[in-house]
Order: C-alpha cells, then structure tokens, then sequence
C-alpha cells in the first residue's frame, strides 16, 4: 500500500498529573499528557499510533518510561495517560516528554520522533508524597498525640525512650510480641511465677536428670538428615542419611548378652556374653558353641543352611550343612575341598600355584566317555573358566584324533566359551555359530579382516577391512556379490556409499539448508562471489549462474551457501552430470548479504534483488516482486549493509 505524502507535528503541548481520590497525602502512580496533532498543517481527526516516552535528558539520554498504543483524535486533540510509572522516575532531576507518531510512508509501525522533547512541569513529582505512608525513619520530635494506630519498629531506628512506661492492666501482660522479631534482654523470671533457671533452651542447654516420655508421646527427631543422636562426642551416635539409617564408631561394634555396663573395650561386663562383633577393619565374627551363619529357604523357610567352622575333625575345618541331607561341602585348612554329590555350576576358581594339576579329570571308558563335563543352564553362565596368570595355559585341551574335537562347547541359551583377553588363532579358522568378543579382537597381514557370511548362502560373504582409499586411512565394506567395495567410512566420519541410503528419519546435524553446485559467470576476474551473495540465472549462459545487480530481477536463483557459519545441512550432486563451482541454497535457513538503504530489515519481511551487486533488499513494490521473491527474512537490518537470517522461498 503507498501513502500520499504528509507533514505530521505536535502542537500545543499540556502536561499535568491526575490527583488520587483515595489517598490524601499523595497521588497515584499516573500522569496524563495533552497534546495537538496536525497533518500538513491542519488539525488530525481519527486514529493514529503514539508512543511517549518520558527521558532523563533534552537530548539522547534514557528512557525511563513508555508508553504506546491506538488512540483516537479529535480536531487534533489527544489525551494520552502513563500508568504504573515508578515512583524512581520523579526523583528530583529534570525529565522531559519524547512523542513519537508513526510514519504512514513506512510499512508497519515505525514511529517519528517529535522535536524538541517537553519539559516535565512539577505536577509529577507530587506522587513521591505517595512514599509516605511506608516512610524509611522520622527526625524531629513528634508528639505522641500524633501516634496512632501501627508504628513500624524500623522507623524508630535505635532510639532509646527515657522514663517510666506504666502498662495497664498491672495483672495483665505488659505488652504482646505480634511477629516473629525475637525480644532481646527481656528477663524471664518470675513467668507464670516460674524462675528462669527451670526452662531448658529449644537451641543448646544442658538438662540433669533422665527424661521420661510417657506413653502414648513420641520423641520426634523432625524430618532433616542429619546425625540425631551423639553418644560419646561426634564419633559414636545415630543418625539418618537419605534413605539410610546409620550407627558411628571410630573402631568395633559389639552384641552382648546379659551382663552390666564395662568401660573396656568388647567387654559384656560380669554375666554378659559376647555374641558377635563388626570390627573396625570390616571383619564380622560370631562366637559360641552354635555360632554360625545361617540362611532359610526362600521357599520353605522350615529348610536352612548354615556355615561354620568346626575343630572335632583331625584339622579345623569350614562346613557348609543342610538341614535336609547333612554336611555338603567341606574345606580343611590344607585347601582340600570335599564336595558330596556333583559340581554342576562354576561355583569357585580353582588355581593350582605349585606344578600339580588343579583338577585332574580323566575318563577311561568307552570312546564315548567324558573327563569333564560341564554345562551352564544360565543366560550368563560359564560351564568352563580357565585363567593363565604367569604365561602358562589356564586350559588346554588337546585331540589326537583325526575327527576329534580338542575343545566342544554346547550352551542353550548362554555361551558355549568365553575368551577374556587377546585369542590367537593360527592357520584356517571356521566358526560354524556365534562368537561373542567382549574386548577388541585384531587381524592383521596382507588378507587381514573379518568375513561373515550369509546364512542363507554361504557361498555369499561380506569382508569387513582395513584400508588406504585415496591416501586416507579408511575402514571397507566389500561384498562378493557385488564383487567391490559398496561403502567405506573415513576417520573424520565421512561415510561413502556407491549405491541408497533408505532410512525411516534422517537427522542432519551439519548445516541448515538444501544446497546444490552450480556453474558461475563471472563479469570480470575480479569479481568475488562469497558467500551469502545472491545469484542469479545467466541467461547468456544456459545452465550457469552469475551474480545479481538488478532489483526485481526474477531471474534470482538462490543464495551462497556457508555466510554466517551455517553450512549446507543436504548437499544434490550428481557426479560427472550436474558439477558445479558454488553450492547456492535452494531451500531452508541461510545467511545473506542485505542492503537496508530501501527502509529497515524486520522479520517476517519479503526480500527481493537489489541493485547492489549481490546483495538482497526489502521488498517495497509488492506487483514488482512477483517472481522475484527471495525468501521471508528472520533477522534484521537497521541501516546499511549486513547479513540477515532469511528463510528461503523462491517464487
């Protein structure tokens, strides 16, 4: 839309405060403003956008206060009122008025300010006697006639009041505390006809004596984590931690039973017995004819299992005894174990550190026969463990046969062997299953990698290896159908792939816009064609861009991809058929040069070509710009040239 041009001012400016009805010592936090709008000369009638603005200076300076908005006028005359101006504002210093109209010549709302600013008279500053009421400290004397009502203790400041204060009734309480201010120096003798030294303090006090709660009182420690009781100083006591109730010692814990109170160290005192002890190093011991740890059945608790020690034999010995069929395992202080019935889970780690053998299983039967069998019924179990400390074998199993099986492993559901650790493997190597490598496994010579193969053909396979592409450490895929590499990955992450990526989503975390290379004429060699730079179709050229240097020039193609730091997030190419010099921004967000000599940048704005080399602009000729639309801009521009945030859609 194009305006006629027009001459706006204001004239006849008045400036006065509105009095509150409600509060006699002072005003509200408003002031109204009066003034005359004219428009080539004659008075304004009906609706314009206005904005005051109340400043510290005639001049620049700060605004301090503003106000905006649609108001209407009438014969020129306007009333505009500031509402909820802090009292701050009026401190004394001189303020003036800054009135701005806006311009109807300029699209959107861009107001003109009127000069010169108006003075501020001293109406205004009336509304500091608002303050009154919550005055800061009083000077002076004041007749006590004059107080009335609530005093607020801070006014008083650190006064001291002389003479005698008579407080009726004498029966009565002297006076009453209505907040939370604590009374210093006040006595406390003779309350409620009690003498002070019988109160205990809420903080700190000692109290002689025992304490007694009687049924049904609870003592209640609150609800903050911390340490509640403190028995013998700060290292023994009770205390709760988030989700943890705790008991301190700086050395053991002890259990007794029976006996009286001893000074000494694990001592039941006379008649007591000690019945266990945590000691400070962590060591937990249970003492007495029945001592022993015991377990119960989580299914029939009327079945248990108890761990002891016991001397009856020719050498001290540790037990493991059921209720159900007696002793079940049996360690004597040589290290023999004895175990009643089979071992069928990898219950210990057996490790021999002298040259016998730590198990030495041997099966002379039928060819069929097993020296040792192991089986795993768990999802993680180990029917076999073997670990070589020093160089050796942790286990080493040999076939002499020529159809045998040095080493047979079955699981269901678990692993049929595990290796912690490197694994060498020399001459051919076929794995007819799964492997399942919990640390890194390294191939390496001339053949070097790793071939899986296909499960439904095993004449296919794929070769996973390492190699030099291009001079660049890369890591290949190589498929024997194809008979070639189809996808490699660099060390910088570059993935190449010879044929489609299919994908449900694809997050691209690199750029902004979809970019593609395009041909570019130049001019003259010195042309610089950055980027951020508009181009457009050379149409002396089929097929190439150049730089654009017309306004409303529909020919625009794009933008320069990479000005600002934002670069291509999707990048078109097709090798050997659409090359290109410069990838230009088709679609999405991307930095351009802008010029803001037609009128200010704002967001939202339409931006075309611009008779400055490369450069884009605000569109200000709506019928102009069809076909020539750049895109909508998402940042702004005041004045001058720069780069802008621009969403493009070209149309």
């Amino acid at each position: 839309m194009t305006h006629s041009p027009c001459h706006l001012s204001v004239l006849a400016i008045a400036l006065g405060g509105i009095l509150s009805a409600t509060a006699a010592w002072g005003q509200t936090d408003a002031f109204t403003y009066q003034g005359r709008l004219e428009r080539n000369g004659t008075p304004f009638t009906g609706t314009a956008n206005l904005q005051l603005k109340v400043m510290d200076a005639l001049t620049a300076g700060t605004a301090l206060a503003t106000t905006a908005g649609t108001y209407t006028i009438v014969n020129g005359q306007f009333t505009v009122t500031f509402t909820a101006v802090p009292a701050s504002v009026f401190n004394g210093n001189p303020r003036w008025v800054e009135i701005g109209v806006d311009d109807p010549d300029v699209a959107g709302i861009s107001y003109v300010p009127m000069t010169p600013r108006q003075p501020v008279t001293a109406t205004p500053y009336a509304m500091r006697a608002n303050t009154a009421a919550t005055a800061t400290t009083i000077t002076g004397n004041l007749p006590t006639s004059q107080l009335t009502g609530t005093i607020n203790p801070s006014i008083l400041n650190t006064g001291t009041t002389t003479g005698t204060m008579t407080f009726s009734p004498a029966s009565g309480a002297p006076f009453a505390v209505g907040s939370t201010t604590k009374v210093v120096s006040l006595n406390a003798d003779l309350l409620d006809g009690l003498d002070s030294n019988v109160f205990l303090q809420k903080s700190g006090g000692t109290m002689t004596g025992n304490l007694s709660i009687a049924p049904p009182a609870a003592l209640d420690f609150g609800s903050t984590t911390r340490q509640m009781l403190s028995l013998f100083g700060s290292s023994f006591g009770i205390g709760v931690q988030t989700g943890t109730l705790y008991q301190r010692t700086n050395s053991d814990f002890s259990w007794f039973k029976g006996g009286v109170h001893s000074d000494l160290q694990n001592t039941p005192g006379a008649g007591g017995v000690e019945t266990m002890r945590l000691g400070s190093n962590g060591t937990l011991s249970v003492v007495g004819s029945q001592a022993g740890f015991i377990t119960t059945n989580r299914a029939d608790v009327s079945k248990f299992w108890q761990v002891y020690a016991d001397g009856a034999t020719t050498s001290d010995s540790l037990r493991i005894w059921s209720t159900v069929t007696g002793d079940r395992v049996t360690v004597k202080q040589n290290g023999d174990m004895a175990v009643v019935g089979e071992i069928t889970a990898p219950a210990a780690t057996i490790t021999s550190t002298g040259s016998s053998t730590a198990i030495n299983a041997l099966y002379n039967g039928s060819a069929n026969g097993i020296g040792v069998y192991a089986y795993s019924a768990s999802t993680t179990g180990f029917p076999i463990f073997g670990q070589s400390v020093n160089g050796g074998y942790g286990s080493k199993f040999v076939a002499n046969g020529a159809s045998g099986w040095a080493v047979y492993g079955v699981s269901d559901t678990g692993f049929a062997g595990r290796f912690e650790g490197k694994v060498s493997i020399t001459g051919a190597t076929t794995i007819g299953s799964t492997l399942d490598v919990a640390n890194p496994v390294t191939s390496t010579g001339g053949q070097a990698g790793f071939v899986a193969k296909n499960r439904n053909d095993q004449s296919k396979q794929w070769v996973t290896y390492a190699r030099n592409g291009g001079g660049i450490d890369q890591l290949a895929f190589y498929s024997s159908t194809a008979g070639f590499d189809v996808a490699s990955l660099s060390p910088n992450g570059d993935m190449y792939l010879v044929g489609a990526l299919s994908t449900t989503v694809l997050t691209i975390r690199g750029g902004a816009d979809v970019a593609e290379p395009f041909p570019m004429s130049k001019t003259n060699a010195s042309e610089d064609l950055e980027p951020g730079s508009v181009v457009v179709i050379d149409a002396e050229h089929p097929g190439k861009l150049k730089l654009s240097t017309e306004a409303y020039d529909t020919r625009v193609a794009g933008i320069i991809s990479g000005a600002g730091g934002v670069k291509p997030g999707l990048r078109l190419h097709q090798e050997g058929v659409m090359e290109g010099d410069e990838h230009v921004a088709l679609s999405g967000r991307v930095y351009v040069k802008a010029n803001a000599d037609h009128g200010p940048i704002r967001p939202g704005d339409l931006l075309t070509t611009s008779e400055k080399p490369g450069h884009a602009s605000k569109v200000m000729d709506h019928a102009k710009s069809q076909g020539a639309i750049l895109g909508k801009a998402m940042s702004s521009l005041d004045e001058g040239t720069g780069l802008v945030l621009v969403l493009v859609t070209l149309q």
